[in-house]
């Protein structure tokens, strides 16, 4: 059940201890092919329809593979913000 556009946040349960805070159950995130799954898209024809595209549009070789590199990333980004 996701709660918005962008799915789930990294979360981690916070617990106050003796010694200070705890960090407990780190979970990651969503992902934007998990999302994509979740509303009905299926990630690989996605990319490889995007592949087709870029063979068809008659890019050199450095800026195809640049843009295949940069797909395959985003589908398998973290959906919010990250700090990398």
């Amino acid at each position: 059940d996701i709660h918005n556009l962008f799915g789930d946040t990294d979360s981690v349960d916070v617990v106050r201890g003796a010694e200070g805070f705890l960090l407990r159950n780190a979970r990651p995130g969503d992902t934007a092919d998990s999302l994509l799954e979740l509303v009905g898209f299926q990630p690989r024809q996605l990319l490889a329809a995007c592949r087709a595209k870029v063979a068809a549009a008659g890019l050199e070789r450095d800026q195809a593979e640049a843009l295949e590199r940069l797909l395959v990333e985003g589908l398998s980004a973290y959906t919010y913000l990250g700090t990398d």
